[in-house]
């Protein structure tokens, strides 16, 4: 698994702790996350004594949509989930290497973030993660589909 975190002004290094944490948390069978960064975002590279093929983008529509188009041909993965707002506008139909696309819950086109103290997490946090993090006794692929809507490439 690769969970992709964009620098929008927010991340920073006790976020990406406590990611670490929630991933562990949210994820069975993550044993190592090993850290890049880059100038626009913070990719965590997630090994599992499980197979996971998901790569998880987590941004502003801007970030998100641009490292999209920069990288679709390079996009390979089994699910792509995706945190952000204004997906309708997202150039899906350029990722040929990616078999299942999920978006986070949004309400009219934006996504709703929380503070994530309020539960139990020390970053903000959205419907779709507080799912996916509560739904952890369910089959991988059960979770995603209660945590995130399918789009259709």
């Amino acid at each position: 698994m690769i969970y992709i975190l964009f620098k929008d002004g927010s991340t920073d290094r006790k976020e990406i702790e406590a990611r670490k944490l929630y991933i562990y948390d949210t994820f069975p069978g993550m044993y190592r996350i090993e850290e890049s960064e880059y100038d626009d975002r913070i990719e965590l590279e997630c090994y599992s004594i499980l197979k996971v093929d998901i790569i998880m983008l987590i941004g502003h529509y801007n970030s998100v949509n641009k490292y999209i188009l920069t990288n679709a041909k390079n996009i390979k993965c089994d699910t792509l989930l995706i945190i952000s707002c204004f997906i309708k506008k997202m150039k899906f139909n350029k990722l040929k290497k990616v078999k299942r696309i999920y978006v986070s819950k949004s309400i009219k086109g934006e996504t709703e973030r929380y503070i994530g103290s309020d539960y139990g997490f020390n970053f903000k946090i959205t419907d779709s993660e507080l799912i996916l993090y509560n739904t952890r006794k369910y089959e991988m692929n059960e979770r995603i589909k209660k945590a995130f809507n399918y789009v259709e490439k």
